[in-house]
């Protein structure tokens, strides 16, 4: 997750798409993890868009945006949610990097909650171990995460669309077939042709369940959602 992106456009899909599935599938999801994977804040590059000179103004926006207002914005987050009876954890208070990957997840494998929504947000998504950098999630990552989650618990991936996506006819199903390779998993998908939400669940009921309330979803939002 990029600090500079907080409250944009697709920050509304995803904890509004989140509190639907979390008021929906209850009881059988108890708490919502969110793993942010936050990334260190990059601002702009001088002069990049208009107003970028002003760095006294600059100055009072990165109070939000900047590292220290990543703090406040998780709050503001786990406030609302627990403000609608669904119980938050926000995991870990910790800069995901390339160096700290290792530590980042194990403190992560410590501590998964049961029958959880877990929501795992990369800057930018899945990506081949290989190639993956601070902004992605490595295949291996999700698998590992997976295996470990318990039956009555929901994996809940952000994946950003590829800039080169028009070599690709349909994405998300691309990716749904990368996951299912990897995982031997297939999950459910739910996009807007910008970003979409890849999801995991072991329980076959659940899953139905879930399928339903992404069904429900769309329908809401049908410019949204169109093809």
């Amino acid at each position: 997750m990029n600090p500079q992106y907080f409250g944009d456009g697709h920050d509304l899909f995803k904890y509004d798409l989140i509190l639907t599935i979390m008021s929906q599938v209850k009881p059988q999801l108890k708490s919502f993890m969110f793993i942010p994977m936050l990334t260190e804040y990059r601002p702009l590059k001088k002069d990049a868009i208009a107003g970028m000179k002003n760095k006294k103004l600059g100055k009072c926006f990165n109070k939000f945006y900047g590292g220290k207002g990543a703090a406040k914005y998780f709050k503001e987050i786990k406030q609302y949610f627990e403000s609608e009876d669904i119980k938050t954890n926000i995991f870990p208070d910790l800069v995901f990097s390339q160096k700290s990957r290792s530590e980042y997840f194990e403190k992560i494998f410590s501590d998964i909650p049961k029958k959880s929504l877990i929501f795992l947000d990369p800057d930018t998504g899945l990506q081949a171990d290989e190639k993956a950098e601070k902004q992605h999630l490595k295949f291996s990552e999700l698998q590992e995460m997976f295996e470990r989650i318990d039956d009555d618990s929901i994996l809940m991936v952000y994946q950003h669309f590829y800039r080169d996506r028009k070599t690709i006819p349909n994405f998300p199903a691309h990716m749904e077939s990368l996951v299912e390779k990897h995982i031997k998993e297939r999950p459910l998908c739910i996009s807007d042709n910008s970003i979409m939400f890849l999801f995991l669940t072991k329980n076959e009921n659940l899953r139905k369940n879930l399928e339903m309330v992404l069904n429900q979803y769309k329908e809401q939002y049908p410019k949204s959602f169109k093809k």
